[in-house]
C-alpha cells in the first residue's frame, strides 16, 4: 500500500444468513453435514442478505471522509469491517496506522466498571501503555466534563455522559485514523460544538477522519470528500456538495412531468447596475435545475433586490428576495387530504456558503403566514439585513413544502439557485435582523 494511503478497501462484501424461524437455523446446522456424509447433497435453509457488496475505495492520509446513505445502506457495516470488529465475506481491507473508533454507544466499555476504570481499559485496548494513559488522563477527564460521575459505574450514565467519556478517550490517544459512527448525535448542542472544534484541530494536524452521519450540513462544511452508499453498494464518491445532492435525489426522487415550461434558466440584471443597494437580478430556473423533492411545484423565478454590480453585497445591506412558485392545486389538495398534512404551503429562502453550509433562512411559517393550496401560485418577498460574513461566494436557495415546520413533506428544494459575492465589513456573524415578510397570492 502506498505510503500516503491510510485506508484501502478492495471489493469488500458482507453477507448475512437470514432465517425465517429458529428451526431453520437448527436444520442448517445439521442437514448440510448429513448431506455431505451421505453424498446426497443438501439445501440451504436461509436467505442471503448482502449488507455490503463489491465496495472499493482509498482514503489518503489527512482526508476527512463523510459516509452517507439511507438507513440500511451498509454504512455501519463498512466502518466495523475497517475497524476489524466484523469479518468480511469477501474482499480486503488495509489500514495504515493506529485506529481509534467510536462505533456505537456502549462499545468498548464495561457497564459494571467506573468511568475511570473504563478510561484505562479502553485506552489500553487502543494501544496506549499505562504511563501514556496516566499522562493524558487529566486531559480526558477535562474534555468529558462528567464531574463526580467519573467514579461511578457507567451503567448509571445517561447516553450523553457516555458519549462524552467515549469521545474524550478516542481523541486523546493520538490516533492516525479516527472513525466515528453517528455517536455524536446523542450529545447536547454545546458538547457537539466542542467535539467538532476538536475534530477540526485533529483534521488540521493531518489526522485521517472517517465518519457516518445523517447531518448533511456537517458533511458539506467539514469533509473534504463524501461517499454515498445505497443498497450495500458504493453509489458515488466525490466532492461533498455534489454527493449530498445525489443523496437528496435518492431520498426525494422528483417527478418532473409537466414541468418543461418553468423558465429559461438565465440570469437577467434589470436595474441599478453599478449602484449599491439598487441592483436587481432575476433568474428563471431551467426545468433541469438541480433540485430535490417529491415534485408537484415549480419555482418560476427568483428575484434579488439591493445588490451592487457583479452580484455584490456587503454586511449590513438590506436585501429583498422574491420567489414566485406555481403548483397544481387539485393534485396538492388531494395529497394533503391523503397524507394528513395540514393544508398549508411553506415557502422559504436560505443562504449558504460555497461548501453548501447552511447559514440562515426565512420561511412563511416563521411569521404564521398562510399560503393557500387552492391559489395555484404565489409570490413571496423576504426582506432582511445581510449579516457580516467572510468575503467570498455565497448561494441563495429556495424551498417549497406542504405541512408544518414539525411535520411536512418537501415538494421541491432548489439548491444554489443564485450565487452572489459577499464583501463583508467584519469577519464574523454577530446576528441576523429579520424584518417584514410580504406575501401576495396570485389566483
Amino acid at each position: 500500500m502506498s505510503s500516503d494511503v491510510a485506508i484501502r478497501v478492495s471489493n469488500l462484501s458482507k453477507c448475512y444468513q437470514i432465517y425465517d424461524n429458529p428451526r431453520d437455523r437448527l436444520k442448517q446446522f445439521i442437514f448440510p453435514r448429513l448431506g455431505q456424509l451421505l453424498k446426497t447433497g443438501a439445501r440451504n435453509y436461509y436467505r442471503e442478505f448482502w449488507a455490503l457488496r463489491e465496495v472499493s475505495f482509498e482514503v489518503r492520509k489527512g482526508e476527512v471522509v463523510g459516509i452517507i446513505g439511507c438507513n440500511g445502506s451498509g454504512k455501519s457495516t463498512l466502518l466495523q469491517m475497517i475497524c476489524g470488529t466484523l469479518a468480511q465475506t469477501h474482499g480486503d481491507v488495509e489500514v495504515s496506522g493506529r485506529v481509534a473508533a467510536l462505533l456505537e454507544l456502549g462499545s468498548g466499555f464495561n457497564p459494571e466498571f467506573t468511568g475511570r476504570e473504563n478510561v484505562y481499559m479502553n485506552a489500553t485496548v487502543l494501544g496506549l501503555r499505562g504511563d501514556e494513559i496516566a499522562a493524558r488522563f487529566d486531559d480526558i477527564v477535562a474534555f468529558a466534563e462528567i464531574g463526580d460521575f467519573l467514579d461511578q459505574p457507567v451503567k448509571t450514565y445517561s447516553s450523553g455522559m457516555f458519549v462524552r467519556l467515549a469521545f474524550a478517550v478516542i481523541v486523546n490517544v493520538s490516533p492516525d485514523i479516527l472513525i466515528i459512527d453517528e455517536a455524536l448525535a446523542v450529545g447536547d448542542a454545546k458538547f457537539q460544538l466542542k467535539c467538532y472544534r476538536k475534530l477540526e484541530q485533529l483534521r488540521d494536524a493531518g489526522i485521517t477522519i472517517l465518519f457516518v452521519t445523517h447531518d448533511m450540513s456537517t458533511v458539506k462544511s467539514f469533509c473534504t470528500r463524501a461517499l454515498l452508499l445505497n443498497g450495500g453498494r458504493l453509489l458515488s464518491d466525490g466532492l461533498p456538495k455534489e454527493v449530498v445532492m445525489q443523496y437528496f435525489d435518492l431520498m426525494f426522487p422528483q417527478d418532473r412531468t409537466g414541468q418543461e415550461s418553468a423558465g429559461s434558466g438565465e440570469d437577467e440584471v434589470v436595474a441599478g447596475e453599478g449602484h449599491a443597494g439598487e441592483g436587481t437580478i432575476v433568474k428563471c430556473p431551467d426545468p433541469s435545475e438541480k433540485s430535490f423533492g417529491i415534485g408537484g411545484a415549480l419555482l418560476n423565478s427568483i428575484r434579488v433586490q439591493g445588490l451592487a454590480a457583479g452580484m455584490v453585497a456587503s454586511g449590513g445591506d438590506r436585501l429583498v428576495v422574491t420567489v414566485d412558485y406555481r403548483w397544481d392545486a387539485h393534485v396538492l389538495g388531494e395529497y394533503a387530504a391523503e397524507s394528513g398534512f395540514k393544508e398549508n404551503l411553506i415557502v422559504g429562502v436560505s443562504l449558504s456558503d460555497n461548501k453548501g453550509t447552511y447559514i440562515f433562512g426565512c420561511t412563511t411559517y416563521d411569521k404564521d403566514i398562510y399560503v393557500d393550496i387552492a391559489a395555484g401560485s404565489c409570490s413571496v418577498s423576504f426582506n432582511f439585513v445581510m449579516p457580516n460574513l467572510n468575503d467570498g461566494k455565497y448561494f441563495i436557495n429556495s424551498a417549497f413544502a406542504l405541512g408544518t415546520q414539525e411535520a411536512h413533506v418537501q415538494l421541491c428544494w432548489y439548491d444554489g439557485v443564485l450565487d452572489l459575492n459577499l464583501q463583508g465589513r467584519n469577519r464574523y456573524v454577530y446576528g441576523i435582523l429579520y424584518n417584514d415578510y410580504v406575501v401576495a397570492l396570485k389566483g
